[in-house]
């Protein structure tokens, strides 16, 4: 597209954004995890060498600024926000309303090749003021209950793209250029450029910001106003306004493609014309926002596994993004080529593995020669993702692929997306039951290195170290983390499988279950606490629904605290079931708490029940 066929806008914001870049103000248009994006950013930031970098994400964010930057993080990894809210809540009895609390949380994740990630490490090394700038995470909650009047528990990502897969311009585009989708047509026009292409950074982010600003052109200002796209550009301009103000040296300005367009317009009305119009200030709820930096992982990068934002396959744009930052004599094309085999190479070892294809040498040769004829039909400088896959299925699958294939395609999808798992430096602001809670895992040798699901065979009546990682997987599974399943074993609680002296269990450490533990560390910082003060809370419901004195629900209590190790609670519990056994009015729980009782009985090896010699004469 010429400049004489763009529309007026974009042109006019060509010529400020000029402007701007002459008063030391660079913008760079992103689009989040993108590899081409993170190295045209490191090129621009090496060649400017800016006093100040700013970019787009809460600004209650900024007092991680320096857990961000130091060494021992490494990504994937992200910032979990959460905020506090409250909806009424009705008292049948009183009729009244009590507030009933809730958290909000959203995710803002970091890859190696993420552009503000390589922002913020080059800053470090070239010596710039980072800042992000974008609105705090409860403002934005607050505008949306305002203007829409929902309320969501769900935790959501605060890089979404959906404007971008959703443009009616980006649609028709990758419709014109024979693209199945966006993510196609990004791949097809900036993630296959060379390297020196994208060395060539103002040209590349000229295109980036041409494509997003097409996108934008296609939304009005009251579905921008109520997605909270308007007011999060107030805050975003307000913060460059002031850095302006104070700076010493260029700035650079890392946003999201999406909202350039909108900041480049509102700053050259500042900055450009001879009577700008008034700012209207506004107070952000920073305060408000708890965040925490966590690890992250390639399958909830992923943006196949339903996350809203950046490039999917993760895996494989890692490898891309080591490429891009490998010297090699080799060209971009033969690099690439390699890397392709590779990945071909490692699919058709897996399925051996898994027994779901027979592949042999001959297929790893058909697939490679494949991906390299199709990118050069779709005149594809590099091989693309889609040329991979499409090679991939093409060479190893002999018949439909609904006939039985779906094993094989998971396969190949889970390859491409990876399972790495993030480090994050330890430090004051992780929440004590996080730290505590994952250190205890590692005691327990649980293998916290990936989110693959992982399975532990505990021999519990036997081995007293088995018995104790089956009591801290009890205490998690009770505290619903997430973290473990039980899947077979001796259940005191139900008295099933009571003949069996192992339990299995299947665990895998993700980001879901970080999240978890720093909801759970408003209630305590230790995790037997924790228990306890849920276990209690179990027990006032129960007189809350007039089963105060049930021995079954005595009992229940009981065993619950013995299978979590809770042993300190065991003598109290126990002297309820000794007081409300003879005095249950109800047949049904006293027959419910006989049978929980010769549970006991059988399990109090393991349970620890040797030191309570009434355990017989209850029985009886």
């Amino acid at each position: 597209m010429t400049d004489t066929t763009l529309p007026s806008r974009l042109q006019q914001a060509q010529h400020w954004q000029n402007q701007l870049a002459e008063r030391g103000i660079h913008f760079l248009a992103v689009r989040h995890h993108s590899p081409a994006c993170a190295y045209a950013t490191l090129q621009a930031l090496q060649q400017l060498q800016p006093a100040h970098v700013l970019i787009e994400a809460p600004k209650s964010f900024n007092p991680l600024l320096n857990d961000l930057q130091h060494p021992d993080s490494q990504p994937p990894l992200a910032i979990l926000c959460q905020t506090e809210l409250s909806t009424p809540n009705l008292v049948p009895e009183s009729g009244a309303e009590t507030p009933q609390k809730y958290y909000r949380s959203a995710y803002f994740p970091f890859c190696d090749y993420s552009p503000e990630w390589v922002a913020l490490r080059t800053a470090k090394q070239i010596n710039a003021q980072v800042e992000f700038i974008d609105l705090a995470w409860s403002s934005q909650v607050a505008h949306e209950q305002q203007v829409s009047h929902t309320q969501s528990w769900q935790a959501q990502s605060l890089q979404q793209e959906r404007y971008l897969a959703h443009s009616q311009y980006i649609q028709a585009l990758a419709s014109r250029l024979n693209c199945r989708n966006h993510d196609e047509l990004w791949d097809h026009l900036f993630e296959l450029k060379s390297k020196a292409e994208l060395s060539h950074w103002q040209q590349f982010f000229a295109e980036v910001q041409l494509w997003c600003s097409m996108s934008r052109l296609d939304y009005e200002p009251s579905v921008l106003e109520a997605e909270a796209s308007l007011i999060r550009e107030r805050c975003m301009l307000q913060s460059i306004l002031d850095c302006h103000t104070q700076a010493q040296g260029d700035i650079c300005i890392i946003t999201g493609g999406f909202h350039t367009l909108a900041l480049i317009e509102e700053l050259a009305g500042q900055l450009l014309q001879d009577s700008p119009k008034p700012l209207k200030k506004f107070k952000s709820a920073d305060q408000e926002d708890q965040a925490w930096l966590i690890r992250y992982s390639f399958d909830r990068l992923d943006a196949l596994n339903g996350y809203a934002s950046g490039m999917p396959s993760p895996a494989f744009y890692q490898r891309c993004w080591q490429q891009l930052n490998t010297l090699s004599e080799r060209s971009d094309a033969e690099q690439r080529q390699r890397l392709c085999i590779d990945v071909i190479s490692d699919l058709s070892q897996q399925l051996r593995q898994q027994q779901v294809l027979d592949s042999s040498f001959i297929t790893v040769k058909t697939a490679s020669e494949q991906a390299v004829g199709l990118a050069a039909l779709r005149e594809h400088a590099l091989i693309s993702r889609y040329d991979l896959i499409d090679a991939c299925q093409s060479s190893f699958v002999k018949g439909s692929l609904d006939d039985g294939q779906q094993a094989f395609q998971q396969t190949l999808m889970q390859l491409l997306s990876g399972a790495k798992l993030g480090q994050v430096v330890s430090s004051t602001q992780t929440p004590p039951l996080l730290a505590q809670v994952e250190e205890l895992a590692k005691a327990h040798r649980f293998k916290l290195d990936d989110t693959t699901s992982k399975r532990a065979k505990l021999d519990v009546l036997r081995n007293p170290k088995h018995r104790l990682r089956s009591r801290f997987l009890h205490l998690l599974s009770f505290l619903q983390v997430g973290f473990a399943r039980h899947q077979t074993g001796p259940d005191f609680l139900t008295g099933g499988q009571l003949h069996l002296l192992f339990e299995e269990w299947e665990y895998a450490w993700t980001p879901q279950v970080e999240a978890r533990l720093i909801e759970l560390s408003a209630e305590a910082g230790d995790v037997q606490s924790l228990a306890i003060q849920q276990l209690l809370q179990l027990k006032q419901r129960f007189y809350e629904a007039g089963q105060g004195r049930s021995s079954h629900q005595a009992v229940q209590l009981l065993l619950r605290a013995a299978v979590m190790g809770l042993h300190q609670q065991i003598p109290a519990l126990f002297a309820e079931v000794q007081q409300y056994l003879p005095n249950d009015p109800e047949l049904s729980s006293v027959i419910q708490c006989g049978q929980k009782l010769l549970n006991l009985w059988t399990g109090k090896d393991f349970l620890g029940f040797r030191q309570q010699p009434e355990l017989k004469a209850l029985l009886q």
